[in-house]
């Protein structure tokens, strides 16, 4: 199933140079609420208040996040696609880790709370 991503072999393979401390999430925190909750909403699962009708529709997060690295989640942030923005110009590199570092956290963090029991695993690479 195409995603319509084209996502460089080489972004994927990217390290996060930013270890998810508390001030990284934090202030991944702080950017997700002001760059990106309209669309992926408070819970991540893309049930933000703008993300009616956006074609394509907004990414679960909490599904997508696990199955993806860093360095391609990053990459998402900063080129953007569709409706949603690059931030490659309003966000600097580390900002843009720290928002990957949240949102794994956050993504982590719901699925163990086992929003369906037995997690799922479909893969499509």
């Amino acid at each position: 199933m195409g995603s319509g991503w084209e996502v460089p072999e080489a972004e994927i393979h990217r390290e996060n140079p930013i270890p998810p401390d508390a001030r990284s999430l934090d202030q991944g925190g702080v950017l997700y609420a002001e760059h990106c909750v309209r669309c992926h909403g408070e819970t991540l699962r893309g049930d933000g208040p703008d993300a009616h009708d956006l074609d394509p529709p907004v990414a679960d997060l909490v599904e997508h996040a696990p199955h993806h690295s860093d360095g391609d989640l990053a990459y998402r942030v900063r080129i953007g696609r569709g409706p949603m923005p690059g931030f490659g110009d309003a966000l600097d590199e580390r900002d843009i880790w720290d928002l990957v570092n949240f949102m794994r956290d956050r993504a982590q963090g719901a699925a163990l709370a086992g929003t369906n029991g037995l997690e799922h695993h479909h893969h499509h690479h």
